[in-house]
């Protein structure tokens, strides 16, 4: 009785281990890179699905030369089955076709250099967004602008980074502003007031619950991140230690990351707080600008304007600190500014009515992932993209690197090497609903069942 039990529970072990092992045998099948040859000899800079097209889903993909090709595909594609057509309606100049996104006015939006263009379904053809040239056109120079990167920050925004350049214009980030069906657009104030020198902003990521966003790009040979907490509106400079050029940023609710050259990937925990000790207090003293929150005066409080200015004199009565400041600005300007600054000046503020103790984070608290440089060594990384839920994550790059996450960016690894991929750089990335799409160099297309 004895042995028949071991024999039995043996049975029952091998199974199960039986199970465990095809189980793990099908993940990995899954996760295998199937190459999809277009028979184009073209470098896909941008890839994208939709049903505007036609009826069936239609993959579109958008080349540095700024041609844009589209075919309808289905779950049984493979090379040999596709044939590409050309969009002859894209006007402009050539130029990379950089992103290719579906708005939440249920319409198709792709962004080159030189130009945001919207699909017309009805006459089947893509037309300039109209707005920009505010911007970006010069009558004597044409465009002046370098458009990198676009995002939807929300039903009603959107937002476009870049580099434009001109005797009156000094901004890298503008925004639709509250309507994306109108043509109104505005510039978006930098975060530090100081020239940029060959500043560009490659790449923008908004997570759409928060409105909190970010922005990468260079400064020269330094890279850079811009913060935003209210949709767009407003951005400041993130420390950190970035020591390459990132390219791309994207994350869920709880991480952020962005890649670039050598191999280079930082992600920031947003669900962790900084410690205190990272923190510092501003005091308010003399020769300190401060603003004035002056609805807390009774002799102005239906005034709605910002007032700026330097503080020239400290008194202490009674357990109270009374200001008396010097404006320096008053925004938006107003009829009677000569007169307010003149009736402010005269006054001693209470301590409520100065915005003081602002709280500055100086922690730098994006890292860098060693955990992967092992696997990836120095090679340069173009994308990074999560799915709708952020669970599944894609990191691709030079000669066919492709790194993949299953749990929200925790971990990542190093999907197997493709002897087709060898010499194929991945630029791209589309998240279906059952299948990742890639888009590269050569004419390379590749899909990879993420969900089993």
């Amino acid at each position: 009785m004895i042995t028949r039990r071991n024999s039995q529970g043996r049975k029952v072990f091998s199974i199960i281990t039986l199970v465990f092992l095809m189980g793990c045998y099908s993940f990995l099948i899954a996760q295998r890179p199937e190459i999809i040859e277009s028979g184009l000899d073209e470098t896909f800079r941008s890839i994208s699905i939709s049903n505007l097209i036609s009826e069936k889903p239609t993959l579109i993909v958008g080349t540095s030369k700024g041609n844009l090709y589209f075919t309808e595909i289905n779950s049984e594609i493979s090379s040999g089955d596709i044939e590409f057509q050309q969009f002859k309606t894209l006007t402009g100049k050539p130029s990379v076709i950089r992103e290719i996104n579906f708005g939440p006015d249920k319409k198709l939006y792709l962004i080159k250099n030189d130009g945001l263009f919207v699909y017309d379904k009805e006459k089947s053809e893509w037309k300039p967004k109209a707005g920009l040239d505010r911007f970006a056109f010069s009558q004597t120079r044409g465009w002046i602008a370098e458009l990198w990167g676009m995002t939807f920050v929300n039903n009603r925004t959107c937002i476009v980074g870049g580099n434009f350049k001109d005797d009156f214009i000094d901004r890298e980030i503008i925004k639709c502003n509250d309507n994306i069906g109108s043509n109104v657009w505005i510039p978006v104030k930098s975060p530090v007031q100081r020239k940029f020198k060959n500043l560009q902003l490659t790449n923008i990521y908004f997570d759409k619950k928060s409105l909190n966003g970010w922005a990468v790009g260079t400064e020269g040979e330094k890279g850079i991140i811009w913060f935003s907490k209210d949709g767009g509106n407003n951005w400041t400079e993130e420390e950190n230690d970035l020591r390459a050029t990132p390219f791309t940023i994207d994350g869920n609710s709880k991480m952020v990351f962005t890649v670039g050259s050598d191999g280079m990937i930082f992600s920031k925990n947003l669900e962790q707080t900084q410690p205190e000790r990272n923190r510092k207090i501003v005091v308010i003293e003399k020769n300190k600008e401060v603003k004035i929150d002056i609805a807390k005066l009774t002799s102005v409080n239906t005034l709605k304007y910002e007032v700026t200015g330097i503080v020239q004199d400290l008194i202490e009565s009674n357990d109270k600190k009374l200001f008396k400041i010097k404006i320096t600005k008053v925004t938006p300007e107003p009829p009677s500014s000569i007169r307010l600054k003149a009736i402010l000046e005269n006054v001693y503020f209470d301590e409520s009515a100065v915005i003081k103790n602002e709280i500055v984070d100086e922690s730098n608290d994006w890292t860098e992932r060693n955990d992967l440089s092992e696997k990836i060594s120095n090679t340069q990384l173009n994308s990074v993209k999560f799915n709708s839920d952020g669970t599944y994550g894609f990191i691709v790059g030079k000669n066919g690197t492709i790194l993949m996450t299953d749990n929200g960016g925790n971990d990542w690894k190093l999907l197997p090497a493709n002897e087709k991929l060898k010499g194929i750089d991945l630029y791209s990335i589309y998240f279906g609903k059952e299948y990742c799409w890639i888009a590269g160099s050569k004419g390379a297309i590749v899909r990879i069942k993420y969900k089993t």
